[in-house]
C-alpha cells in the first residue's frame, strides 16, 4: 500500500464527492456489507456511499439474507467470524438464492491461511481479502462485480 494511513485518509477527505449519476448513465455497483463489527461495517458503508456506491449493512446472517432477497446486491462484502452463524455458512446460503446468481461474494477476514482461503472458495466466495483490506484492491473487485452483474 502506498502512503501512510494518515496520507490516504487526508486524500480521501479532500477528494471531491462523487456526483449523482444522470438517468442515461450506468447504475453504480450495489454493495451489501455483512460484519458484526458495527464500526467496521458502518465506516465501510459510509466510505462506499461517499464514493457513489449504493451500500447497505447487515450485522448478522439473518439480516444479510433478508437484504439479499429484497435488494439482490451485485457485491457482498462478508466477514467470516460472526456470532449466530459464520460467514462460510452465509456464503453458501447466499449462493442458493436465485437473485444472487451473479453476485460477487468477497470474504473479508482476519483469517488468511491457505486452508481459510480454500474454505471460503468452497463456500462460494469469489475473493478473499485480509483485514485490514487495501481499498485499491476492493475498488478493483467492485468494478469486477459490475461487469459480472451485466452477464
Amino acid at each position: 500500500m502506498a502512503g501512510s494511513s494518515s496520507e490516504r485518509l487526508r486524500s480521501f477527505r479532500t477528494a471531491p464527492r462523487v456526483q449523482p449519476m444522470s438517468s442515461d448513465q450506468e447504475q453504480p455497483t450495489s454493495v451489501l456489507i455483512v460484519d458484526d463489527n458495527h464500526d467496521a461495517a458502518d465506516s465501510t458503508c459510509y466510505i462506499l456511499s461517499h464514493m457513489g456506491y449504493p451500500a447497505q449493512v447487515a450485522y448478522d446472517a439473518g439480516r444479510a439474507l433478508q437484504l439479499a432477497r429484497a435488494h439482490a446486491p451485485q457485491v457482498v462484502l462478508l466477514d467470516l467470524a460472526m456470532p449466530g452463524g459464520n460467514g462460510l455458512e452465509l456464503a453458501q446460503d447466499l449462493r442458493r438464492l436465485p437473485e444472487m446468481n451473479h453476485a460477487l461474494l468477497i470474504c473479508i477476514s482476519g483469517f488468511a491461511s491457505a486452508e481459510d482461503r480454500r474454505l471460503s472458495r468452497q463456500a462460494g466466495c469469489d475473493h478473499h481479502l485480509l483485514k485490514p483490506f487495501d481499498w485499491v484492491d476492493l475498488l478493483r473487485l467492485l468494478d469486477d462485480g459490475k461487469a459480472r452483474a451485466r452477464r
